[in-house]
């Protein structure tokens, strides 16, 4: 409009398909590097300009790709010149606004109480560090006593309390569901517009993952019965053979200098093969470059190696930290033996060894194993088993939760870690302690209370 005077509403048309697709870059690249983590806030502020400033060099990079692909939806240089100190300017001030909003912003949670052990659920989220939820207080039901110094009333009053105390998200327990005026109050509170959770999925909203003491068999078949179907045997595929092509395209070149690098610096053979587990537990060969010398498991299967491993080649810490090693598997990919995004394929001889401290780490074979997955991008390679437990978590969750749009995320987060080399900085931290403190046993607390509103844990009596 500015650059030739045409005030229409659809002067600009000729200029959406390139303009979506230098937004859709923008968009992209600010995912990668956190501009719409919640769990990133804290980042300086020039180092978000920097990245916005990345962001829009190449989105407009990706405009002129466009325009020389589509001569007629080329953006000449007069109205590049005029858009590109406006959007510039637009885009700074959006995110400074957006920063600073999400520093102060707590999602308030009040939890239903009708007996001690729902108290303990208040409690883990209140013990457990959280940057974005804040626990205003417990509401009482059915006339129990909170034991909490943090009391804001009883059910009865619940609308009034929601109101006053500015309630975002009241947690309750599922076994409150059954009284049946009490579940016609929540769900004309879910009407009102305040979230109504299960402490299962307070876990999964927060976390993106489900612990394991929360696993239950009901849950498992819920989860089961969630998953797109159709997505998973038509649509998936189609995503991988296009995604594995094109990757299979763009990294020929860095592949073929990464067999020189094995080749120079290690003898023995290039890649590396090895029977693991697909989907039902079908054995398939997995290929990748080799990154540890070939007498590296001569005392038996080991766990997958870290920094510092004496069995690592001297280029393959930095092969594992890019993910480079992984670049063969994209012709399993292209096959159909493994999907783009999926748990990992572990070996039968790990899975036996962990069977018995994690009894559903089977529950991963019911879905088509992947190159990148969930797990892969929020948490580092394991070498535990409380590291298996905290992947089998995240693994759990996208299995429930698997789409187009999830899948794209975790593509976007796999080339973040390509380009960056780490795992993601989300709540990896918090869910390690929220399960740990899920597995300790049951205690209720003394009924005084101190005046100073904390909480009094006093002398413990141990509970089945």
């Amino acid at each position: 409009m500015l650059r030739f005077g045409l005030w229409s509403p659809l002067a600009g048309v000729g200029y959406l398909p390139a303009s979506v697709v230098g937004s859709l870059v923008f968009a992209a690249l600010g995912y990668i590097v956190g501009l719409y983590s919640l769990f990133q806030t804290r980042r300086d502020l020039f180092q978000r300009m920097i990245a916005v400033g990345a962001g829009v060099g190449l989105g407009y990079l990706a405009i002129l790709a466009y325009g020389s692909i589509d001569f007629d939806g080329r953006v000449g240089r007069g109205v590049m010149a005029l858009s590109v100190p406006i959007v510039t300017i637009g885009l700074v001030l959006h995110h400074v606004a957006l920063w600073r909003k999400s520093l102060d912003y707590r999602e308030r949670l009040a939890v239903l109480v009708g007996r001690p052990f729902h108290e303990r659920e208040a409690e883990l989220f209140e013990k457990v560090q959280q940057t974005h939820t804040e626990l205003v207080g417990v509401i009482e039901v059915g006339g129990y006593r909170s034991r909490a110094g943090h009391c804001l009333g009883s059910f009865e009053d619940v609308f009034r309390i929601v109101e006053r105390d500015q309630v975002d998200t009241l947690l309750c327990p599922s076994e409150l569901l059954g009284d049946g005026d009490l579940a016609r109050t929540v769900r004309e509170l879910r009407y009102r517009g305040v979230a109504v959770l299960s402490l299962t999925d307070l876990c999964e909203e927060f976390f993106q993952a489900i612990p394991l003491k929360l696993a239950s068999a009901e849950w498992l078949l819920r989860a089961s019965g969630q998953t797109r179907v159709f997505y998973v045997h038509k649509v998936k595929r189609v995503f991988d053979v296009g995604v594995s092509i094109l990757c299979l395209l763009a990294l020929a070149l860095p592949f073929l200098l990464a067999v020189l690098a094995v080749k120079c610096t290690s003898p023995g053979k290039v890649f590396y093969r090895q029977q693991r587990c697909g989907r039902f537990g079908k054995p398939i060969e997995v290929i990748k470059l080799r990154t540890m010398r070939e007498d590296a498991e001569a005392d038996g299967p080991q766990w997958a190696a870290r920094k510092g491993d004496h069995r690592l080649t001297p280029v393959g810490g930095f092969f594992r930290k890019f993910r480079i090693d992984e670049i063969p598997q994209l012709w399993l990919v292209l096959c159909g033996q493994m999907s783009f995004v999926g748990p990992r394929p572990e070996r039968a001889e790990i899975i036996q060894q962990i069977a018995d401290d994690i009894p559903l780490f089977s529950e991963r074979l019911m879905v088509q194993p992947g190159l990148t997955g969930w797990a892969q991008v929020n948490f580092p390679y394991g070498a535990s088993v409380d590291d298996a437990k905290r992947k089998l978590e995240y693994d759990l969750y996208y299995m429930k939760h698997m789409s187009v749009f999830l899948d794209f995320f975790i593509l976007l987060d796999t080339i973040r870690i390509v380009f960056l080399g780490g795992a993601a900085k989300g709540p990896g931290k918090q869910l390690g302690e929220f399960s740990r403190l899920l597995a300790e046993p049951f205690q209720v607390p003394s009924r005084k209370r101190l005046r100073s509103g904390a909480r009094d844990l006093g002398k413990p009596v141990s509970v089945s």
